[in-house]
């Protein structure tokens, strides 16, 4: 069977499973997210996995997402742009210096079309979550999100 027959059913199943989740978040009104007294996001890990599944081809999701980056204190003033890709990196540096934890691997599927980053701690090598996107951005901007969630954890 050719490629595209079978990465069809996939696409089309990773684009439906990201279209209940990005309902899933709309329906939840404030998406889930409380900023704790430290500066923290307080979410369960239900709340996390919703957003990381959003799919970002929809501009409410798009949004969604932006909404969670502002969350975090750094990015609170680019309230009519994007967080520009530049402040997702410095982000990602700053997490894995202060919390022990790196982005073990990002690639791109050339059968899937979709970007994917696992996060791993660096003492155990012990798996933190996975972040997808069908835009780099999006893929990092998941990870930083996924990052800063796990940010407390042992490992």
């Amino acid at each position: 069977m050719p490629a595209a027959e079978t990465t069809a059913p996939l696409l089309y199943a990773f684009s439906v499973a990201c279209s209940v989740a990005c309902l899933t978040v709309l329906a939840a009104g404030d998406f889930g997210f409380q900023m704790s007294t430290d500066g923290g996001m307080d979410v369960t890990s239900k709340e996390i996995e919703n957003v990381l599944h959003l799919d970002c081809r929809s501009e409410e999701c798009r949004q969604i997402i932006q909404k969670k980056l502002r969350q975090i204190k750094p990015f609170a003033k680019y309230t009519d742009c994007l967080v520009p890709l530049e402040m997702l990196e410095r982000c990602l540096r700053v997490l894995s210096n202060a919390y022990g934890m790196t982005i073990n691997s990002i690639y791109w599927s050339q059968q899937t079309g979709i970007w994917r980053s696992e996060v791993i701690t660096t003492k155990k090598l012990r798996h933190l979550g996975t972040a997808y996107g069908c835009t780099l951005y999006e893929c990092v901007a998941k990870t930083v999100l996924l990052m800063y969630y796990k940010r407390g954890t042992k490992g």
